[in-house]
C-alpha cells in the first residue's frame, strides 16, 4: 500500500474555486494524461470552464470530473512502489513562496516515468526573503530530506532536476554564505547529480509549486506581513539612540522625563497654573504650549529631536521648510525654527545628494583679447560618425581674435605625437608658432610629448580646469556649428563628411561674427572675401603689376589690416562686456577662499556605481590649499586622481555652523590593541589600483567615504567582504586570505600582517569604469 503521505499533496487537492484553479489543476494532470484512459472524456466538463467568455459554474458534474481524475492519478499504472533499483529523479520548483517536488523513476520495462510520491510546502517568512538562487536551492534540500530514506537505498547515482541553471554550477562558487556552505556541506553527502531542465520542461514539479490554494496562502501571509510593516506607528522615537551611563535609553522616555523634571522650566510650569501665554499642564504633568510639548535643552535634546527627524528613512531627509512644519507641529522651543534652519543646512548628507538653487560662484572672466590674428588659439577635438575615407574625429583649431576655424580629419586614436604632426602640417607651416594655446584636460593635450612639443616652439599652454569646459568656450561652440553646417552638405549615408570641412571653415571665415562685427577673412587680410555673388568682380578695372606694387598701396594695404584689427578687438570687448553683464546675472563672488572647506561637484567624474542619476552630485568636504587664478587647488586625498583644481562654479562653501551635538565630524573610532578603528557599516564598491585590491565603504554612523583603502584594512570585517562579494560577484575580489581573517574573527585571534592582505582572488571587473 502507498504511504498515504506521498500522496497527500494530490490527495488533498482543494476543489477550485476560481478559472486560475482549475488551469493550475489541469497543468499537473496533462502530464499523465498517457496514462488515463478516456482522459479527454472525463477532463471535458473542467475544459469548458476554462475557455474564454465561459462562466464559472461547478456542478455535481465539474465536481465528479474532478474526483475522477485524483482518483486516476492516485492510482496504477500511474502511480509506482518506490524500487531502489530503478533509475531515479527528483525534480524541483519554487514558485512565489512555494517549494514543490517530485520523486520519479523510470520503468525499466516500457522506459516511462511513474510518480512514487508528491511533496510541496509553503516558505515561512524568513525563507520568503531569500534571493531566487537560495529560494531554488531550499526546493531541493526539502525534497532531499523528505525523501532521505528512498534515495539513501538507491544503487547507483540518482538526477536531481532544477529550472535554475545557475545552480547546475554551485559546486564551483567560490564564496559561499553560511546558509550556501551549510546546504553546500549536506550536498556533498549525497550520490546525484545535478541537471538543469528549463520551467516550461520541467512540468510536475512547476504546477506543485504553483498550486492555486498554496499560492493563496502565501499572498495572504505576504500581505499580512506587508500590512503589518505599513501599519507599525511611524511616531517618533522607536528606537534607541543615545548612550548614558553605559546603557541605552528611548529618546521619548527622556524627553518626557525632562520636560516633567528639569527645574529649568519651572518658570513656564507656573506660567501653565496661571493659564498664561498658551502654556498648560496635562494629567501626567507634561508641559505644553498650546498642543505641543515643549523640549528642554538638557543633554542636546533638541538636536537629538531634529537628528531623529530629519534621518527617519521614511522622511528621506526632508528640507528646511517640511523640517520647520514636522518639529512645530509637534514639538516647540524658544527659536525652534532657527534651529531647524541650522541643522539642515549643517546635514551632509543633504549636501552631497542634492541639486543648488543658489546663484553660481565666480563672476563670468573672458579670456584677454589678442592682438593679432592666431597670437592665441584654442584648440578641441570632436567626435565624428566614421567616414568612407576612415576618418572619425576631427581636431578644430580656432583663431582667438579673428574667430577663423581650421577643421582637420583625423581618428579617435589619435596620438601627441600624431596631434604634433597635424599641428606642423596645418597651422605651423600656414600662420608661425601662436603665443598660446587653450585646450582641455584631454590626454593628448597633457602629455609630457605635447608639454615638450610646445616648449620647443615657444608656446604656452594653458589648460582648463577640471570639469569646466567655459575655458575653451568658442571652440565648444564651433563644435555645434560645425555639425548644423554639414547636415545640408553630406548625403544620405553620411559617410563623406571629411569632404566638406574645407567648406564649413571656408563659410566660418566669410560669413561676419557676431564678435567682432567683421568676417575671420577681413580681419586676417584686410579685405572681404571673394564670393561668386561679388559683382565687383565683374566691373573691376584690371591693374597692372607695377600698379598694384608700390609702397603706397602696400602702406595703405597694412593700415587697412590693422584698423580691421583694432575694429575687431573693440567689437570683441563689447561683445565680452554685454556677456559678463548677462551671466553675471545669475553669478556671484565666491565667499570661499584658502584653508576654506568646500563641497566639490562630481560632474564628469568617473564612476563605479550601476548608475550616475542615483549618485550623489556632491563630494566633500575637502580643503582649499591654494587660489589659482579665479580657481581653487583642493586637497581632495592621495587616491584622487583627477586634476584637483577647480574653477569656482564647481565649488559651494560647506557648513560650519552644526547644533550642539549636531555630528558633522567622523564618530570617535574604537581603540582596539592600542589601534585606533572604525566599524564598517557596508562595502560600497571594490577596485584593483596598481595591484593592491582596494574599498570603499561607509562607516558606521557617517556618510559614505570617497576615500579608498587597501583591503588589509579590513580583517577585522571579514562577513562584510563576504556579504559584498556574495551580492557583486562581478567586482574586483574577495581578498586572497579572507577565509583566514574569517577563522581568526571567529576564533578571537589576533592576526598579524601578510605580504598578500591586498591581493584579490580575482582582477574581473577592475577596469569597468563609467563616466558621467
Amino acid at each position: 500500500m502507498v504511504d498515504p503521505a506521498k500522496i497527500a499533496v494530490v490527495r488533498d487537492w482543494e476543489v477550485p474555486t476560481t478559472v486560475k484553479a482549475v488551469q493550475s489543476f489541469l497543468g499537473f494532470c496533462n502530464f499523465y494524461r498517457r496514462f488515463v484512459l478516456e482522459y479527454g472524456r472525463i477532463a471535458r466538463p473542467l475544459n469548458a470552464l476554462t475557455k474564454k467568455g465561459a462562466p464559472f459554474v461547478w456542478t455535481a458534474t465539474e465536481q465528479e470530473a474532478f474526483q475522477e481524475l485524483k482518483n486516476r492519478l492516485l492510482s496504477a499504472p500511474i502511480l509506482a512502489h518506490f524500487d531502489g533499483k530503478r533509475k531515479t529523479r527528483v525534480e524541483t520548483d519554487s514558485s512565489d513562496g512555494v517549494c514543490a517536488g517530485v520523486l520519479v523513476q523510470e520503468d525499466p520495462d516500457t522506459k516511462q516515468v511513474h510518480p512514487v510520491a508528491f511533496y510541496t510546502k509553503t516558505m515561512n517568512s524568513a525563507e520568503c526573503n531569500y534571493p531566487i538562487h537560495d529560494k531554488e536551492l531550499l526546493a531541493i534540500i526539502l525534497a532531499l530530506k523528505e525523501w532521505r530514506a528512498e534515495l539513501r537505498s538507491v544503487t547507483g547515482p540518482f538526477e536531481v532536476i532544477t529550472d535554475h541553471e545557475a545552480l547546475v554550477h554551485f559546486s564551483m562558487k567560490q564564496l559561499l554564505s553560511y546558509r550556501q556552505a551549510r546546504w553546500s556541506e549536506e550536498l556533498s553527502g549525497w550520490n546525484m547529480q545535478l541537471s538543469y531542465r528549463p520551467g516550461k520542461e520541467n512540468i510536475l514539479a512547476d504546477a506543485l509549486s504553483r498550486k492555486w490554494e498554496d499560492l493563496q496562502t502565501q499572498k495572504a501571509m505576504k500581505a499580512a506581513t506587508r500590512t503589518k510593516n505599513l501599519f507599525i506607528p511611524v511616531a517618533l522615537f522607536t528606537g534607541k539612540l543615545c548612550e548614558d551611563a553605559g546603557k541605552e535609553v528611548e529618546l521619548l522616555d527622556e524627553l518626557l522625563q525632562s520636560n516633567k523634571s528639569d527645574a529649568e522650566l519651572e518658570v513656564y510650569r507656573q506660567l501653565a497654573k496661571e493659564k498664561s501665554g498658551g502654556w498648560s499642564l496635562t494629567e501626567q504633568g507634561l508641559l505644553l504650549k498650546g498642543d505641543r510639548l515643549f523640549v528642554p535643552e538638557r543633554n542636546n535634546l533638541r538636536t537629538r529631536v531634529l537628528e531623529y527627524i530629519h534621518l527617519d528613512k521614511a522622511l528621506c531627509h526632508p528640507g528646511r521648510n517640511k523640517m520647520r512644519r514636522l518639529v512645530s507641529d509637534r514639538y516647540f522651543w524658544p527659536r525652534h525654527m532657527g534651529d531647524v534652519d541650522v541643522y539642515v543646512r549643517n546635514c551632509l548628507t543633504c549636501r552631497r545628494s542634492q541639486p543648488t538653487h543658489d546663484k553660481t560662484p565666480g563672476l563670468l572672466h573672458p579670456l584677454p583679447i589678442p592682438d593679432r590674428p592666431f597670437q592665441k588659439v584654442s584648440v578641441d577635438f570632436k567626435s565624428m560618425s566614421l567616414d568612407k575615407h576612415g576618418f572619425d574625429n576631427v581636431m578644430v583649431v580656432m583663431c582667438r581674435l579673428s574667430k577663423q576655424s581650421i577643421t582637420i580629419p583625423c581618428h579617435k586614436t589619435v596620438t601627441a605625437a600624431q596631434m604634433a604632426r597635424l599641428w606642423l602640417d596645418h597651422i605651423w607651416r600656414h600662420f608661425g608658432p601662436p603665443e598660446e594655446v587653450v585646450s582641455d584636460r584631454g590626454p593628448q593635450f597633457i602629455s609630457a610629448f605635447w608639454e615638450e612639443f610646445c616648449q620647443l616652439l615657444g608656446i604656452k599652454r594653458k589648460l582648463s580646469t577640471s570639469g569646466h569646459p567655459q575655458t575653451d568656450g568658442q571652440t565648444e561652440n564651433f563644435n555645434q556649428t560645425l555639425d548644423i553646417r554639414l547636415r545640408p552638405l553630406v548625403d544620405h549615408f553620411q559617410d563623406d563628411w571629411s569632404e566638406f570641412v574645407a567648406m564649413v571653415d571656408y563659410a566660418q571665415g566669410a560669413l561676419p561674427h557676431e564678435s567682432t562685427g567683421l568676417s575671420p577673412f577681413e580681419v586676417r587680410n584686410g579685405f572681404q572675401a571673394p564670393l561668386n555673388m561679388d559683382w565687383t568682380q565683374k566691373t573691376a578695372k584690371f591693374k597692372s603689376a607695377n600698379e598694384e606694387m608700390n609702397r603706397t598701396t602696400a602702406v595703405r594695404y597694412a593700415e587697412r589690416m590693422h584698423l580691421a584689427w583694432t575694429i575687431a578687438r573693440a567689437g570683441m570687448e563689447k561683445a565680452q562686456e554685454r556677456q559678463c553683464k548677462q551671466a553675471n546675472k545669475k553669478r556671484r563672488e565666491p565667499d570661499f577662499g584658502v584653508k576654506d572647506m568646500v563641497m566639490v561637484s562630481r560632474k564628469k567624474w568617473p564612476t563605479d556605481r550601476p548608475s550616475d542619476k542615483l549618485d550623489m552630485p556632491w563630494a566633500g568636504p575637502y580643503q582649499i590649499t591654494e587660489q589659482v587664478g579665479h580657481s581653487y587647488r583642493v586637497d581632495m586625498g592621495p587616491n584622487f586622481k583627477m586634476h584637483n583644481v577647480f574653477h569656482a562654479d564647481r565649488l559651494r562653501k560647506a557648513p560650519n555652523d552644526p547644533l550642539p551635538g549636531q555630528r558633522i565630524v567622523p564618530p570617535e573610532p574604537e581603540v582596539i590593541d592600542g589601534n585606533l578603528e572604525y566599524e564598517v557599516d557596508k562595502i560600497l564598491s571594490s577596485r584593483v589600483f596598481r595591484g593592491k585590491l582596494q574599498y570603499k565603504v561607509a562607516w558606521t554612523g557617517w556618510d559614505p567615504d570617497e576615500e579608498w583603502y587597501d583591503a588589509g584594512n579590513f580583517k577585522n570585517a571579514p562577513h562584510r567582504l563576504y556579504q559584498y562579494h556574495e551580492e557583486h560577484p562581478d567586482k574586483p575580489g574577495p581578498p586572497k586570505r579572507l577565509e583566514q581573517w574569517r577563522l581568526a574573527w571567529d576564533k578571537d585571534e589576533e592576526l598579524m600582517d601578510h605580504d598578500e592582505d591586498n591581493a584579490p582572488v580575482s582582477t574581473k571587473g577592475a577596469r569597468t569604469r563609467r563616466r558621467r
